[in-house]
């Protein structure tokens, strides 16, 4: 061992207990690795600084801005929608739906842009339902790893295992579903996994909340509480009622902010509307005043949201202040004459004087004074129109404020295609594929350039840019030869299987030390030498080395993991907590699956 092997070991040892301890954020461990290996000699500046110039990067990079141009034009949203029919409001479902569907298209898309096409998906779908972003990343990010191994370019290793045994003279290639077997066992394993039990030790974290939140809106204005949605059934005395004179019979702090006639929803609704037979009703309130309105009506309460889900998720809707500014035309008018639904799109809930609120007919009879505060309940895009009137002053400022371009949305989606076809086609490199994705994007208006910028998660970049430059020392200093070779002597005499799970043990820990594909490089050759020796099919050893080096979980070091951590809120504890578990779930699949069917 030489001195050089030394300084790498170490320096890779240390590079694993800042991972685990978190001493350091893992971007800022990781351009500390690039910085020691190029001023202690190991590296050139040239191979230190390599990392930012490499296809992984410009993937990553190109993937960003083609996902964020995908949500902009709202082709995100036609998804999300998707999905939520498939998995429903479940935690399980919405788990299996999504971790599922990231698998088969990783199959082609490979992994890095599968998730980064899910993860705008993710964060919608995460607003309308509520649910931590955190108990959806990582299913999708673990599957769309292993939904690389459901075909031959599926992964980088598989890729290359290809061309590296047609050029050794090691029988045909591998057709494109040769590895379908155990990448659909590996899918359905991990899909169930996390539906059925991972999802109970997924972290949850805080998520942001837009505009004001119905606990002080309540306490402020006194009305609020929950979403509620109710149907009018056949012999509810409010068949034939307009909506107006339903307003005057129910309490103040109860408020309908939506209709449904069977055809369309609208919300805030009209208050001309004439109410009918299963109509549904959306309504703000607290579940006592809600429960006996139902009684006293004749409603039907939902047990959750269904027809309204959408239209009432935080991402589209939601509570927020307006204030008088006073410069306002309106200062002098009576509330009632707004008529703010009709004209703004916006339900006038209560209106604040001082600390005094004002429901109902009180609220309608005042004349509005500077700085009085209206409380409105909206969609974002009203509210943001709202902003340009001067007559008004939003000081509810943390909502959703993008308009998407819907009529751009067919260039997006043909882009999006030409980019997956550019990706399959071997004769384009997949880097220059998903640049050439990205750049369309921009230059079609699906993404301004200064919007692109800012989908880019430079923390990613410079984790992944630090790392490579370790994974080259591993290298160019003999250091993984000599730890994988050494190994590898001790395993004369074991028999076929045996010798199949260690390959397996031994190239998913590789992984954790280099990239997928450098471990690859690294084992085929040697494993192809062993199974010359031992008799067993070099195919098969072969295989493994490709299959297991997407077998990456037990640390945010594989690019996926990394794209997710940051958004996803996620620790390097929670990634050895469940990729411990999922580690073993794939060797316990994958080596027998290929050993039978190879």
């Amino acid at each position: 061992m030489t001195l050089s092997m030394i300084f790498v070991l170490t320096v890779l040892v240390c590079t694993i207990i800042l991972f685990i301890t978190e001493w350091l954020r893992t971007d800022v461990t990781a351009l500390l690795v690039l910085t020691i290996l190029g001023l202690s000699g190991i590296l050139s500046p040239q191979q230190a600084f390599a990392g930012f110039s490499s296809s992984a990067i410009i993937s990553i990079i190109a993937v960003m801005i083609i996902g964020a141009g995908i949500d902009r034009v709202g082709l995100s949203n036609y998804l999300a929608q998707l999905i939520l029919k498939l998995g429903g409001r479940s935690e399980s479902r919405l788990i299996a739906a999504h971790a599922f569907s990231a698998g088969l298209l990783a199959s082609f898309l490979r992994n890095v842009g599968a998730v980064a096409l899910l993860m705008p998906v993710i964060s919608r779908i995460s607003m309308r339902t509520q649910t931590s972003k955190s108990r959806l990343l990582m299913p999708v990010a673990f599957c769309a790893i292993i939904g690389g191994t459901v075909t031959m370019v599926g992964s980088g290793p598989l890729i290359i295992l290809n061309e590296f045994m047609a050029s050794a003279g090691h029988g045909e290639q591998y057709h494109l579903f040769s590895v379908a077997p155990v990448g659909l066992a590996l899918l359905i394993a991990a899909v169930l996994f996390f539906a059925l039990f991972a999802r109970h030790w997924l972290p949850v974290t805080k998520e942001k909340r837009f505009g004001v939140r119905k606990t002080y809106f309540r306490n402020t204005y006194g009305i609020g509480g929950q979403f509620f949605e109710l149907t009018i059934t056949p012999n509810s005395p409010l068949i034939g009622m307009s909506l107006k004179e339903l307003e005057t019979k129910i309490h103040n702090n109860i408020a309908i902010i939506g209709l449904y006639n069977e055809k369309e929803i609208t919300s805030p609704p009209l208050r001309k509307s004439i109410l009918k037979a299963h109509f549904k009703l959306a309504c703000l309130a607290d579940e006592k005043r809600i429960s006996d309105f139902a009684k006293e009506f004749n409603l039907a309460i939902e047990p959750r949201l269904k027809k309204f889900a959408e239209v009432l998720s935080p991402a589209r809707t939601g509570l927020s202040e307006v204030v008088i500014p006073p410069s306002s035309d309106l200062i002098g008018q009576q509330v009632k004459k707004l008529k703010m639904r009709r004209t703004h799109g916006l339900q006038l809930l209560a209106v604040l004087r001082g600390k005094t609120s004002r429901l109902g007919d009180e609220m309608k009879a005042m004349t509005l004074r500077a700085g009085d505060t209206l409380g409105v309940f909206s969609p974002w895009q009203d509210l943001s129109r709202l902003e340009k009137n001067e007559s008004y002053l939003v000081i509810t400022s943390d909502y959703p404020k993008e308009h998407q371009h819907l009529e751009k949305r067919w260039y997006a989606l043909a882009i999006a295609l030409f980019t997956l076809v550019l990706v399959i086609l071997p004769a384009v490199p997949e880097p220059l594929s998903l640049m050439t994705g990205a750049v369309l994007m921009i230059v079609t208006g699906c993404i301004p350039i200064e919007i692109a910028y800012q989908s880019i998660s430079w923390r990613t970049v410079f984790l992944l840019a630090g790392l490579i430059p370790l994974g080259t020392a591993l290298q160019i200093t003999g250091t993984a030869q000599w730890l994988t070779q050494g190994i590898i002597d001790l395993l004369h005499g074991w028999s076929t299987l045996e010798i199949a799970f260690l390959i397996g043990i031994i190239t998913t820990f590789a992984t954790l030390v280099m990239t997928n594909v450098g471990a690859t490089l690294l084992l085929v050759p040697i494993v192809i030498h062993l199974a010359t020796e031992t008799g067993a099919d070099p195919r098969l050893f072969a295989l493994i080395v490709a299959v297991c080096a997407s077998n990456s979980f037990l640390l945010p070091s594989h690019q996926v993991n990394t794209l997710i951590t940051g958004p996803g809120g996620y620790r390097v504890s929670d990634f050895i907590k469940i990729g411990s578990v999922m580690t073993v779930i794939f060797l316990i699949i994958a080596i027998p699956v290929l050993y039978w069917t190879t």
